[in-house]
């Protein structure tokens, strides 16, 4: 079971950092970068092959957030390219921005509550989601303390998530084709990580 959820957490993260990334995108190249991190984090929970402990993932994706937050202002005047960005334009992008910096903060802490799950002697965990039988919640006291934050969160951003895909549907262009992908996918993704912590 717990292979199957990691798959389908990892499948809409690999789905939505596409769509992130896909080329065209004005305005979207820090969200690129921060997609592509984000995935990262996910991948090394599940594998370890890069080996990077939890704590530091999460401070580069809080990192992430907090930049694309500051950058948000700056970027929607230029959001449509050198042309005068439309109301819509800039709506839209703020909206996908603020999902994004949302996304990176709840997975932050998804991360470090996977890393909780493991050995009693290390601060986060050296095992990621692989080997964690029986769900992570409570394996160690900073589980226990984040937990609830973290689902709380993830919940809020699933919300979020509902509420901007149906404000993009119908889609109307490539544009919104690409963002109602991305915004499914990652609420997806998360939900998924969640399921994991609980199963």
């Amino acid at each position: 079971m717990a292979e199957i959820l990691q798959f389908g957490a990892l499948v809409p993260a690999t789905v939505g950092a596409c769509c992130t990334a896909w080329p065209g995108r004005s305005g979207r190249v820090l969200a690129a970068i921060s997609a592509a991190v984000m995935l990262l984090a996910m991948f090394d929970q599940t594998t370890r092959m890069l080996g990077l402990p939890p704590l530091a993932w999460a401070t580069v994706l809080v990192l992430l957030a907090i930049a694309s937050a500051a950058a948000l202002r700056p970027a929607a005047r230029n959001v449509i390219g050198r042309g005068r960005p439309s109301a819509t334009s800039i709506a839209h992008h703020r909206a996908m921005t603020l999902h994004s910096s949302i996304g990176l903060i709840v997975m932050a802490g998804l991360v470090v509550l996977m890393g909780s799950g493991s050995s009693p002697g290390s601060p986060v965990g050296e095992l990621g989601m692989v080997g964690m039988h029986g769900g992570a919640l409570g394996s160690s006291p900073h589980g226990s303390l984040l937990a609830p934050f973290a689902i709380a969160g993830s919940a809020v951003f699933v919300v979020y998530s509902v509420v901007l895909a149906r404000a993009l549907l119908p889609p109307r262009g490539r544009r919104a084709r690409l963002a109602l992908v991305e915004v499914t996918c990652m609420a997806a993704s998360v939900a998924g990580m969640v399921a994991m912590l609980v199963v």
